[in-house]
């Protein structure tokens, strides 16, 4: 009895949570609450940023800490309750102007209202971008995590970020936990991409360099790895599109990066070592750091070190 006693309230507070999250989850594009009636964080930041000149909507996820707590029991502006996810859409029509007093909105509201890290906040602005072999789901040209807030004024975040998503080669920047992220259609378009926007202040210490088909992912930190080094990685992938190519740099501690390269053909790993092993990429190295190379093609694996240098080498 105490057994089935047990799964009957389990289930009950299953089903008040599952309730609770429906009614405070959901687009908030509506009517606006009257001042002061705000019952949770959604009706709350509706009212806070709703009205603003370019907001679409407002998007708020609300969720219990607790997830043996009764969430119709809990005070819904209590923040140390609830973690809390919410997204401003701008327009796609938002002028540069209007997107930066919206992210500047909600990282006030942010800051405001939480206590702790389960509070965050983004802001979606540009055109939306279809994902590939995906007819459901989309995304947009600029996503900015507005909290946490980051080390650059906010301002100059979404100026950059605005610049970078209408630079060439560029389908989308994003922005997550102090890193920047830009992606490209394809490697070809990536090259273009990245020597327009790797100056840019939002990349200054260096940034995530992908492809929409995710075939390259490189995570480029400019204390490890060079502007030349990281061309010459670019147009390898560039010149082998069918490859998966990935450079992986751990963010924290003195680890060097590593170079990966999958799905060749063994004619096209010898001429991809042969390219990255130049000697005259040497010099263009980043000491201390040396960048090891492994290929994995058809026929077996090969390896070396960008440059050459081996750094076990006498």
């Amino acid at each position: 009895m105490n057994r089935l006693a047990n799964t009957k309230l389990k289930l009950r507070k299953l089903v008040a949570v599952v309730v609770m999250v429906a009614v405070l989850t959901g687009c908030t594009s509506g009517a606006t609450p009257a001042a002061g009636d705000a019952a949770s964080f959604v009706e709350l930041a509706q009212e806070r940023l709703g009205s603003l000149a370019g907001v679409e909507d407002i998007t708020v996820s609300q969720y219990p800490r607790d997830p043996d707590a009764d969430p119709t029991a809990l005070n819904g502006l209590d923040a140390t309750l609830w973690g809390v996810e919410l997204t401003v859409s701008m327009a796609e029509t938002a002028t540069a102007e209007e997107v930066t007093a919206a992210a500047v909105a909600g990282a006030s509201f942010s800051t405001d209202e939480a206590v702790d890290g389960k509070w965050t906040a983004r802001l979606l602005a540009g055109p939306e971008r279809t994902v590939p072999e995906d007819d459901t789901s989309s995304r947009r040209a600029v996503t900015l995590e507005v909290f946490p807030v980051s080390d650059l004024p906010l301002e100059d975040v979404v100026e950059s970020a605005l610049r970078i998503s209408t630079s060439p080669g560029v389908d989308s920047v994003s922005t997550f936990q102090g890193r920047t992220a830009v992606t490209s259609p394809d490697a070809a378009s990536l090259a273009v991409a990245y020597d327009g926007v790797s100056a840019e202040s939002l990349l200054a210490t260096g940034g995530d360099y992908r492809t929409v088909d995710g075939r390259v992912q490189l995570t480029v930190l400019s204390e490890q790895v060079s502007p030349a080094v990281t061309r010459a990685i670019i147009a390898q992938a560039a010149s082998y599109p069918a490859a998966d190519v990935a450079l992986v740099a751990p963010l924290d501690g003195p680890s060097a990066p590593s170079l990966f390269f999958n799905r060749v053909a063994e004619g096209e790993a010898t001429a991809i070592l042969a390219a990255l092993t130049d000697p005259a990429l040497a010099s263009e190295l980043v000491a201390p750091f040396t960048i090891p190379i492994a290929i994995r093609a058809n026929t077996g694996d090969q390896g070396g070190f960008v440059g050459n240098v081996d750094p076990a080498a006498p």
